[in-house]
């Protein structure tokens, strides 16, 4: 399973709740882009250094036309409204 974390505060309650070494163990690629990883200022975010250079959390390198590419997707599929 690919799992992509887009909030910090996800990686930082799993640090702050001691279960992020556990996920770490589950079969999943998890990639997390490199802005998110700067948010998370915990006291154990140590363990997300060790998990990144033990390449079990992965950062996406993006090049300038990735970026383009996602700011077009998220424009062109607006999340929906409350009515919808």
């Amino acid at each position: 399973m690919i799992i992509v974390v887009c909030d910090a505060n996800i990686l930082i309650d799993l640090l702050q709740i001691d279960l992020f070494s556990t996920v770490l163990k589950l079969k999943w690629e998890i990639y997390v882009p490199p802005n998110v990883v700067d948010e998370v200022q915990e006291d154990n975010s140590d363990l997300l250094i060790k998990a990144i250079r033990s390449e079990k959390l992965i950062l996406p390198v993006f090049t300038p036309e990735n970026l383009f590419k996602i700011q077009e997707f998220k424009t062109r599929y607006l999340p929906l409204s409350i009515e919808d």
